[in-house]
């Protein structure tokens, strides 16, 4: 191990993954961190179950792991290359696992910096012997049977198999490109539909070189979108409807002059609406905020980014089973512990997205560090009310925020409870043609 130290002892962050020598179907990772050689294991529980040594997760598959071990380290962590590697330990490195997490083109372990948001949870600037996975092994967890997923052997399954419209390479017109991601770029263009009409519409582009996981996510969120169809939810041609104003998050932020109650009242029903309608169609969004509100006018908004959406079954929930990053903020403590969603915590997400839009597009809970949120929500704590936000639309947040989920509203019960207060009645009256969908 000194030969791999002295190698690389300059690139901090670097690591690679073997097999234990000591335990069958074991894991070691050995790290460079703050100049010093660091030694992670990661025990495989069963074919689907991995985990560290703090068990605060458990992982569907080794790159699942190793994704999670790269949010740990903040992102700054890379992959030593196969070649490297063998060079400073050949005797024991796998070419096996080379070849699975280095040579697949695999989005978990090519280069964290460039997909993964940094974390605030650990502190990464102290003594070489504080690194993040002593830390975690030194806090103090509450409930810490409750940081564990459920782990169910009944999964639901997550998508309706319906097709999607296949869209000829001739009926789109690209345009400029409006943003960039990890798995491609989106950009406004025109799709001509089959009769003529040309239609406005935002193109996502997935990159050549994105691998299977990725194409999957994309085609996930196209089944979902696809079985939705309301004036309040963004639509799916086979390519987006194109929104050309952009997310309500980013016009609360630049219009604060513009802004006023009333267009609050009006994005707030209209929400509602898109969600009671998702919530008929028994779909959980998970992913509710206002980044992903999208503005068709001043007053007309749509809910859109459905890569998280998925359908529930009899039960009306749904559990996540991977290591998926997750909005903390936005999450219901059914969600945060038990990774569990239902429409009552997209009911929850709601009710935050309604705290952005009065505090006119601050990030909730501030700059309070990640572990710390969800420690807050567990002991009952809740966002405070925005300035200038009336105390009867701060308490229907709260309703919203109510710990146990049967006893927040549904979304068909806050149109009824909207419906008559004077705050939001007129939005109630305007949009009502909404509630024929």
């Amino acid at each position: 191990m000194r030969a791999l130290l002295n190698c690389f002892k300059k690139q901090d962050g670097l690591f690679f993954v073997r097999q234990s020598s000591s335990v069958q179907d074991d894991y070691a990772i050995s790290i460079i961190w703050h100049n010093r050689l660091i030694h992670e294991k990661l025990h495989k529980k069963n074919s689907y179950s991995y985990y560290f040594e703090t068990r605060l997760h458990y992982h569907d598959s080794l790159e699942h792991a190793m994704d999670y071990f790269m949010k740990i380290y903040k992102g700054v962590v890379k992959p030593l290359s196969p070649e490297a590697a063998k060079v400073a330990y050949a005797n024991d490195f796998s070419p096996s696992i080379s070849q699975r997490l280095f040579s697949s083109n695999s989005r978990i372990l090519k280069s964290s910096n460039h997909f993964l948001p940094e974390s605030s949870s650990f502190d990464t600037t102290g003594t070489s012997d504080s690194h993040p996975f002593n830390k975690g092994r030194t806090q103090t967890v509450h409930n810490k049977q409750q940081m564990l997923p459920t782990i169910e052997k009944r999964l639901v399954d997550p998508l309706v198999n319906k097709r999607v419209v296949i869209i000829r390479e001739e009926q789109l017109k690209f345009g400029k490109v409006l943003g960039e991601g990890n798995f491609g770029k989106v950009y406004a263009g025109e799709y001509r539909e089959e009769h003529g009409r040309s239609v406005p519409v935002a193109i996502k582009a997935l990159k050549a070189t994105m691998d299977a996981s990725a194409r999957e996510e994309m085609k996930k969120e196209a089944f979902v979108m696809k079985e939705l169809s309301h004036p309040c939810i963004v639509r799916l041609y086979g390519v987006q409807e194109l929104l050309s104003m952009g997310a309500l998050l980013d016009y609360l932020k630049k219009h604060v002059e513009n802004a006023t109650r009333t267009l609050f009242s009006f994005w707030v029903i209209q929400i509602i609406h898109g969600m009671a309608y998702m919530e008929r169609k028994r779909f959980v969004h998970r992913d509710l905020a206002a980044r992903n509100i999208l503005m068709q006018s001043h007053s007309r908004i749509k809910i859109s980014d459905f890569g998280l959406s998925r359908s529930v079954d009899s039960n009306d929930y749904y559990v996540q089973h991977s290591d998926t990053p997750i909005p903390i903020a936005w999450y219901a403590p059914e969600s945060l512990f038990h990774y569990k969603f239902t429409s009552k915590s997209d009911v929850w997400s709601f009710g935050v997205t309604m705290w952005e839009i009065y505090s006119f597009g601050q990030y909730p809970y501030g700059s309070m560090p990640t572990e710390e949120i969800t420690q807050f929500i567990e002991a009952n704590g809740r966002l405070q009310r925005p300035a200038g936000c009336s105390s009867s639309v701060y308490e229907i947040m709260l309703w919203c925020w109510t710990h146990e989920p049967h006893d927040r509203p549904s979304f068909r019960d806050l149109l009824k409870f909207l419906a008559n207060r004077s705050e939001f009645s007129k939005a109630v009256r305007h949009f009502q043609s909404l509630s024929n969908y």
